[in-house]
């Protein structure tokens, strides 16, 4: 005959930790570099721009890497989809009195949001106003192009110092 099953004993003490497991491989090296591509593009024209027409942006640039190049007198191109800071700048000459000086960016023919930049003189203070801006852009397809565009609300006139840049689109890649 047998008895009853006793009650079970307490936890006996931990063992001894076992090896250390092999290391693991070593992942791929990633990009030590923050921008793969980009350019600086300006002009120096003193030439009237008038509303809604491409601004010149030709008269000298500095790339950098690959992807971004400038393919006409007011047009870059990106090759490469992806995420880039992109800041411009445009110079007017308001000729007289309450008149506005603006710039847009257009990116394959649409205006992006947030782009449309202006400034508007008074009858007393006739400067020539310089406007400038930067932006996040999401560049979604290859061969994308990039516009500066003098806005609709513009007078036109781009600065009377001769030598010095009145427009500038500056595209470098982030992302």
């Amino acid at each position: 005959i047998q008895g009853i099953t006793g009650a079970t004993g307490g936890t006996g003490v931990t063992g001894p930790t076992g090896a250390t497991g092999p290391t693991g491989l070593t992942g791929a090296t990633g990009s030590s570099a923050i921008s793969t591509g980009g350019g600086y593009f300006f002009s120096t024209s003193t030439s009237t721009v008038a509303a809604n027409t491409n601004i010149p942006i030709n008269s000298g640039s500095t790339v950098y890497g690959t992807g971004v190049s400038l393919t006409s007198a007011t047009t870059v191109t990106v090759a490469t989809p992806g995420i880039y800071l992109v800041s411009y700048y445009f110079q007017g000459d308001a000729n007289g009195g309450n008149e506005t000086v603006s710039v847009r960016l257009l990116l394959n023919g649409t205006q992006l949001t947030g782009s449309f930049i202006q400034n508007v003189t008074t009858s007393t203070v006739v400067i020539e106003p310089a406007i400038s801006n930067t932006l996040l852009v999401n560049v979604t397809s290859a061969n994308s192009t990039l516009i500066l565009q003098n806005g609709p609300l513009g007078v036109g006139h781009v600065t009377t110092i001769a030598g010095a840049i009145t427009a500038s689109l500056n595209v470098v890649r982030i992302l």
